[in-house]
């Protein structure tokens, strides 16, 4: 990751947010891009065959392909928050009819790609009708030969909730049931739409925030050189992630 991006894309975020950038007092606590960037750019700091292989190979979901991957390569992973912009239908003249994708997250490597979806930890945080489709559209399209996943960091295990939609969802179902939409006006996908339905579940892995934070505890408390120094300071990352989730959950 370029270290200057993360901070440095929060406050692009932040800067189009018009009149609603007061959400963004008492710092950003509630708002998940803040959230997501404290917590993913320590992961990005800490060891990472201790903690951020630790987060991926304790998430949920019939992933395991994927996850094998994550695990396996998390010292040579790419992490970016707030990445690449995504298009469903890039080749529009008109940018006002371009539909963008914008994932909170990119995990990638030679082999692995991988796009991370956060929701805050605030009751009533939902998904946009449409959001996890385009995202599992984009993803499956544009990983070319590599494995891919679809990453959901939660306030709570699914089902999850939805705009518009009344009862919790599965993910898998709930991309089940708004691809053919998000199909219809896309660009041309080099798989069919039936196979991209019968695999939504084998794409998907998900954790929780507090998972993310026990988890990044307990390494770091396990964590051991010899030099104090370096103990001392994989112990002081470690505890911002704890810390900037129990900010956010106190909402």
């Amino acid at each position: 990751m370029d270290r200057s991006s993360t901070i440095g894309r929060l406050l692009e975020i932040i800067s189009w947010q018009g009149r609603s950038v007061r959400q963004y007092r008492d710092r950003g606590r509630g708002m998940e891009d803040v959230l997501t960037a404290e917590v993913f750019q320590a992961l990005d700091f800490l060891p990472r065959a201790r903690c951020l292989a630790a987060v991926l190979g304790s998430s949920s979901g019939e992933a395991s392909a994927a996850r094998a991957i994550l695990v396996d390569e998390a010292e040579s992973l790419r992490v970016g928050a707030f990445g690449d912009r995504f298009y469903l239908n890039p080749s529009a003249t008109n940018h006002q009819a371009r539909i963008a994708v914008d994932p909170d997250a990119t995990i990638e490597c030679s082999e692995i790609f991988c796009l991370v979806e956060a929701k805050r930890i605030r009751a009533g945080a939902s998904f946009q009708r449409e959001q996890l489709a385009r995202e599992y559209f984009v993803l499956t399209r544009e990983a070319g030969e590599r494995e891919t996943c679809l990453l959901l960091v939660l306030p709570a295990h699914p089902p999850v909730k939805i705009k518009g939609i009344q009862e919790r969802l599965r993910p898998a179902d709930v991309i089940r049931r708004t691809l053919p939409e998000v199909y219809a006006k896309a660009e041309p996908h080099p798989r069919a739409l039936d196979e991209l339905l019968v695999n939504a579940e084998r794409y998907l892995l998900w954790i929780t925030w507090h998972e993310i934070a026990e988890i990044v505890s307990r390494e770091a408390k396990e964590f051991s050189t010899g030099d104090r120094s370096v103990d001392a300071c994989v112990r002081r990352l470690a505890r911002t992630v704890s810390a900037s989730v129990g900010r956010h959950s106190s909402f």
